[in-house]
């Protein structure tokens, strides 16, 4: 059965205009559409992986060098 649904209104239609703007913080807006926000609090992640992941970039950096 093949048949095509309509997006409802009142979420984000990428179809429709999106305007974008902020480049730290980019945001999304399309009219009068619902928005939704996600926080991460500072200690969310565990103190160990993030100096994992920071070692690990640092080592990536040292052999990937900007060109």
């Amino acid at each position: 059965m093949g048949y095509i649904r309509e997006m409802p209104s009142d979420y984000l239609n990428p179809d429709r205009e999106i305007q974008k703007h902020g480049d730290i913080l980019p945001h999304w807006q399309q009219g009068e559409v619902m928005q939704f926000v996600t926080f991460r609090l500072g200690d969310a992640l565990p103190v160990a992986k993030v100096k994992q992941w920071i070692e690990q970039r640092g080592i990536w950096c040292l052999n990937h060098p900007k060109p």
